[in-house]
């Protein structure tokens, strides 16, 4: 019934959680909005709260953290009061504890999704324990975070008793779970493992069509790569994910995934500066839009912020000159492409995609100032670049 608000209302609900999976959080956000107003047409308290919550996960993954955050906690005081067990309190519990993880708090992150944990126990029903599920998920990152390795694999091992569900349910929190391993591995120090779970979550994030998913999949592999002292193929997988990143406008993992990024440049001999003055801009735009909230004041003394700070004051190395700018990277694919491979050969070549292909020869042709491909391969004969 086209003229009843309740059933519209948890359509355009849905609706905003396929534009979050897909990484368009403006137009989550838009219909995030019209299921709350649809909520409150009907009068409906449970669409009013679901229609809060998926409006507050929107803005969190857009970076409007101060707004999230009020709205929730406006939510959470009504609903404890309300109704202590009403069915969507336990995943707004768990999406306090991202909020404070993407803040870089993970000790309250813990609290908040030891309390969804708590939460979801109390009633019964599949989507409760789907919150469980969810809840260990995230108690178990928050350990990874705090360094208490022992206890994130007791709630990874919680949550392995109970990870069996339909696959269309199943496939969400399982590549979750891939990634959570991957960072697993990484505190093991078995980059080889970690990498196996990275590409695997890769493929299903691909499959399922999450780019956030596919970035923190390259993220991730990265950090591997740097940690089996490979800095170049860690640079490349970096510089995909903080493509994908950017192209989303994913709140935090632009400025996340450039912190290792420069990591990995200086590891590799090139210069960190501009990926640091990027990142810096980025963090601080978030620090000033929390303005006036307490989480300001999480933000500025979290991790985060002290790694941006140590990586400023580390000298930039000396890099190879090349001619017209070009980076090493862009000189690895002219090689390539003087040589007569095609872009998709290319990508096989540097395991990269074919997007970033294309980027770096726009790029290329831009600071050589040549029409084609051809005139390009002609530069790279004419500056000596193809033997060193």
């Amino acid at each position: 019934d086209l003229n009843d608000p309740a059933p519209l209302s948890a359509a355009f609900r849905q609706k905003a959680y396929r534009a979050i999976w897909v990484g368009r959080y403006v137009e989550a956000e838009a219909l995030a909005q019209q299921s709350l107003d649809l909520g409150r047409q009907a009068g409906l308290p449970l669409l009013i709260a679901g229609g809060y919550q998926i409006l507050s996960y929107s803005q969190i993954e857009a970076g409007k953290y101060r707004e999230a955050y009020r709205q929730m906690r406006s939510l959470l005081d009504f609903n404890e009061i309300a109704d202590p067990y009403h069915h969507q309190l336990s995943r707004l519990l768990n999406q306090m504890g991202y909020l404070f993880l993407e803040m870089g708090d993970a000790s309250e992150a813990l609290l908040w999704d030891g309390r969804a944990l708590e939460a979801s126990h109390s009633s019964p029903g599949t989507s409760n324990i789907e919150m469980q599920r969810y809840s260990l998920l995230n108690m178990a990152t928050d350990c990874l975070h705090l360094g208490k390795i022992e206890e994130a694999l007791q709630a990874v091992a919680q949550f392995e008793a109970i990870k069996e569900a339909p696959f269309f349910v199943h496939y969400r929190y399982y590549n979750r779970y891939l990634l959570l391993m991957a960072e697993l591995q990484l505190a093991q120090k078995d980059p080889a493992k970690a990498i196996e779970f990275a590409r695997e979550a890769r493929d299903i994030a691909a499959q399922y069509k999450n780019p956030k998913n596919i970035a923190r999949s390259n993220w991730l592999e990265a950090l591997a790569q740097l940690e089996k002292d490979e800095p170049g193929e860690a640079v490349m997988r970096l510089e995909e994910g903080m493509q994908l990143a950017d192209e989303i406008q994913h709140g935090s993992l632009r400025w996340k995934i450039r912190l290792d990024l420069a990591q990995a440049q200086i590891d590799a001999g090139e210069s960190p500066v501009v990926i640091i003055q990027e990142a810096r801009t980025m963090m601080d735009q978030t620090a000033e839009n929390l303005s006036g909230s307490h989480l300001q004041e999480s933000f500025l003394s979290s991790p985060w912020m002290s790694r941006i700070a140590a990586l400023e004051k580390r000298p930039a190395p000396q890099k190879p000159s090349y001619p017209a700018g070009l980076t090493r990277r862009e000189v690895e694919v002219l090689r390539l492409v003087a040589s007569g491979a095609t872009n998709q050969q290319v990508a096989d070549e540097l395991h990269i995609s074919v997007r970033t292909v294309n980027t770096h020869m726009t790029n290329i042709l831009n600071k050589t100032g040549c029409d084609n491909r051809t005139a390009a391969a002609t530069f790279a004969m004419q500056h000596n670049l193809l033997s060193t």
